[in-house]
């Protein structure tokens, strides 16, 4: 088996690790769209096509309409570019994907989860091979990997007698968190370390990525993340962001109290990292995907019979405009309920959960708490949860309540709930190493673990084939 692995700085590390390990580095060829990092230059290539190709598309490229405007809008980047010039852009990434997989020819192609034009083009490419991009990323359940293209499970194993079990009687801890995301963010920090971690990091990154801009002569922008989302999404803007903890309800559980005496119906509702790939990538509702605007629908149509709980995602703390959370509390309706709770808590208090398609959907689930998701979850198999896919289906969130709670099947019984896991874990990949910033010294360490992954690699390809599982309908599209 020959591999094609797409590495980025923080991440390279990890990937020729897990090569390494997996296939040996003989059997594996490396590119990036950060020049010099890796022997393929995805830049180099790029730019070649790009100077030299006309603007208008390529009889070459198999794209439609609507191919076109799903690439352009999912990627945080070119959403906010002319059209034409998003499109030429597309184009020269289609025709450089072509040459390096047609050169290569691999059976896998390799790499960190998608979450930007550049991968996306590359699945669509592979898939003319009868190949796909496969991301790697870590799970939700604690000691599990997974590979997916568009956020769609792959099954591909049997789990082994009680695994089911154990993952389920952990999924219920009231002290569970998935390990991913404390490994993602320590801790929460106050305002000073944020000035430092945020405020001022922001200014050096967006410095740093327009000097290399100009310096690598690189007009299209390759390094777009801080540099688009300081213009265009959650970025720390202004020292004000550091003190997002002002608009936080420390009362929130006298609040909650309240409200339960009151009979009121009390929704779950999660904030989202977002720009992310599990709103742009793995939604299966282009209207779903828009996260400021379900979330302004959510809070105008929460009548006075319901409460909404809500808090920030740890690693949005301080990236967000407090624009946002004033909006929040005008609404009496609502509570913004500390960073620092656990969503367990806040779970088995709420009647209802509504969620893109992240952890805390499995965690209502396995809790028995009525879900709501936008677009089809992943862990979903069976379409027991109540799914929306336009902005027009939020107008009545009383009703969509009413629904969920009413619904036996949602999120269903213990039977149900056994065979949801069982089915979430026949798409994962046993072992867990934590990819950003791998380095050396924590490859020794993580031996064991890799190899472990390594394994399971092999055993999902030779049970799947080259092309991975089946997509979900509204991934491409």
């Amino acid at each position: 088996m020959k591999a094609l692995v797409y590495t980025r700085p923080r991440l390279a590390e990890f990937y020729h690790a897990l090569a390494d390990c997996w296939l040996g580095k003989s059997s594996c060829s490396f590119m990036s769209d950060h020049k010099h990092l890796e022997p393929i230059s995805i830049m180099d290539r790029f730019y070649r096509v790009y100077k030299t190709r006309p603007k208008t598309r390529l009889a070459r490229i198999p794209l439609t309409a609507v191919d076109y405007h799903s690439i352009i809008t999912r990627c945080r980047y070119l959403r906010h570019v002319a059209y034409d010039e998003a499109v030429r852009m597309v184009n020269s990434m289609w025709v450089t994907m072509d040459d390096i997989i047609g050169e290569q020819q691999p059976d896998v192609i390799l790499g960190q989860v998608m979450d930007s034009y550049v991968s996306d083009v590359c699945d669509r490419v592979a898939r003319q091979y009868d190949r796909c991009y496969s991301g790697f990323l870590n799970n939700m359940v604690n000691g599990y990997s997974r590979l997916t293209s568009r956020g769609e499970l792959w099954h591909w194993r049997i789990p082994k007698p009680g695994e089911t079990e154990q993952a389920l009687a952990m999924l219920r801890q009231n002290t569970y968190a998935p390990r991913m995301q404390r490994d993602f963010v320590k801790a929460l920090p106050g305002p000073v370390v944020l000035f430092f971690t945020k405020y001022m990091r922001e200014r050096v990154k967006s410095a740093y990525y327009l000097a290399a801009k100009a310096i690598q002569r690189d007009p299209c922008n390759f390094y777009y993340n801080t540099v688009a989302s300081t213009k265009h999404a959650m970025a720390c803007a202004g020292v004000s962001y550091l003190y997002y903890r002002r608009y936080e309800q420390t009362n929130w559980r006298a609040l909650l109290d309240e409200a339960e005496r009151k009979n009121a119906r009390i929704v779950y509702l999660p904030l989202q990292f977002y720009p992310e790939c599990s709103v742009d990538y793995w939604g299966t509702a282009a209207e779903m995907r828009e996260f400021d605007s379900v979330v302004s629908h959510i809070l105008a149509s929460a009548a006075d019979d319901l409460v909404i709980i809500t808090k920030e995602h740890p690693s949005a703390c301080g990236l967000r405009s407090p624009r946002f959370y004033a909006e929040i509390r005008s609404r009496s309706n609502v509570i913004l309920v500390p960073a620092g709770v656990p969503s367990v808590s806040l779970i088995e208090t709420a009647d209802v959960v509504a969620t893109w398609t992240g952890s805390v959907g499995v965690e209502a689930a396995v809790r028995g708490v009525p879900l709501i998701t936008f677009g089809d979850a992943y862990y979903d198999p069976d379409e027991r949860f109540k799914r929306l896919a336009t902005l027009p289906q939020l107008g009545d969130l009383s009703m969509l309540v009413d629904q969920a709670m009413n619904d036996p099947a949602n999120p269903g019984d213990e039977a149900q709930i056994q065979e949801m896991v069982s089915r979430m874990l026949s798409g994962l990949v046993p072992g867990y190493v934590f990819p950003l910033d791998f380095g050396k010294h924590r490859r020794h360490a993580e031996a064991a673990q890799l190899n472990t992954i390594t394994q399971g690699l092999t055993g999902l390809f030779e049970k799947l084939g080259t092309r991975g599982g089946p997509l979900r309908n509204g991934s491409l599209s």
